[in-house]
């Protein structure tokens, strides 16, 4: 970080630009000036620099100088501005407060807000045939039930799951027993959780992906604490999962205001007409026939949200580089390789040629190097 008068030292709105190893800008605005925001110091700018991974920065003109301005709506809503709350100021608008310098980003609107994927959800399972016709009719992904068998005619086991797979659509699931089961706050949620990871396991859903766990009803706020909750209990008992949300749009706000879950899959029912930025998901119609089947239609906005491959196609072999180590001069007798664009190199030779201490852990699971 440049060397600044200590007067800048303190809590400000900052601005910072910043270089990784790779090449890539790094850009970094803090406010400090509305009403949920204190700015940070010089020192906590320099933490915030180097956790995006600056090899070299920079701290720019902060203050009220720190402003962002956005010619897009959909970047606007996408970060929460709230009059009031946070700095931000639309081009449109008369009167922007003027400054000497600034940093201008020209985007390709089109790579930022990428079209939303065409998909459905629906209560009856999908056989490998109502599968194929509903991809053909242009879907991209399907939504289905993750429940206990006693819940069979709503059930999706893992045939249904490869099968929609074959198909060339995506997955996401959703965990729902009954449609007001998170007024049961936490107790419930640590049920639901435990029933949704074995219904996980044993259709293969792989971790890294999301469960959403479905609030299905004209939730009032008076039960949003229940709500939140439910989820935070629900989480706890789906380690490697992320628990989403499935509820409308006063659900979904402020689920995402108190932090509760991951993703948001909003409804249009009960939802007045509003359509929240928050949501990953949107169904914004019910029972309709596609293909001869009952389905929901939706968009998504967040492709992370789905498990599995588009297609069950045989994989492809990874190509395999293998590469020279070479310490202070020598080569190792050991080789490293690169595959699918990761280097990888032998740790414990690696160590040793520098003098270092290698010990295996088996109780953390760990290499430990000591130089």
């Amino acid at each position: 970080m440049e060397n600044v008068q200590s007067d800048i030292k303190q809590l400000q709105p900052r601005l910072a630009a910043g270089i990784k190893t790779d090449g890539t800008l790094i850009l970094v605005l803090v406010d400090g000036r509305g009403n949920a925001d204190r700015g940070l110091y010089l020192s906590e700018l320099a933490a915030v620099m180097l956790h995006y991974g600056a090899h070299d920065a920079i701290n720019l003109d902060g203050g009220g100088s720190a402003t962002l301005y956005s010619s897009f709506p959909e970047l606007r809503a996408s970060l929460d501005i709230k009059k009031g709350n946070y700095h931000l100021a639309d081009l449109s608008a008369s009167g922007p407060r003027t400054v000497h310098h600034a940093v201008v980003i020209e985007v390709d609107k089109a790579k930022l807000f990428p079209p939303a994927l065409f998909g459905i959800d629906c209560a009856v399972p999908l056989t490998a045939a109502k599968a194929k016709a509903i991809a053909a009719e242009g879907a991209k992904f399907a939504v289905r039930y993750l429940v206990p068998p006693a819940y069979a005619w709503k059930r999706m086991l893992k045939s249904e799951a490869d099968a929609i797979q074959t198909a060339g659509l995506r997955l996401a699931s959703v965990f729902q027993l009954g449609a007001d089961r998170p007024k049961g706050g936490a107790a419930n949620g640590n049920a639901d959780g435990k029933a949704a990871l074995a219904e996980a396991k044993v259709i293969g859903q792989p971790t890294g992906s999301a469960i959403f766990m479905a609030v299905d009803y004209d939730a009032p706020a008076s039960d949003y604490d229940k709500i939140e909750a439910y989820l935070r209990a629900a989480q706890d008992e789906l380690p490697g999962y992320h628990v989403g949300v499935y509820g409308h749009y006063g659900v979904i706000e402020e689920m995402f205001r108190r932090g509760a879950c991951r993703y948001f899959w909003q409804t249009y029912a009960w939802s007045d007409g509003k359509k929240s930025s928050r949501a990953d998901l949107w169904q914004y119609k019910n029972n309709v026939t596609l293909a001869g089947h009952t389905v929901d239609y939706n968009e998504c906005y967040d492709d992370s949200i789905f498990w599995g491959s588009a297609s069950r196609e045989e994989e492809k072999p990874v190509s395999t580089n293998e590469i020279a180590v070479i310490v202070n001069g020598k080569e190792l007798p050991e080789k490293g390789e690169v595959k699918a664009g990761v280097t990888r190199v032998p740790a414990r030779a690696l160590a040793e040629a520098l003098g270092a201490k290698v010990v295996w852990d088996k109780e953390a699971n760990a290499v430990r190097i000591t130089i």
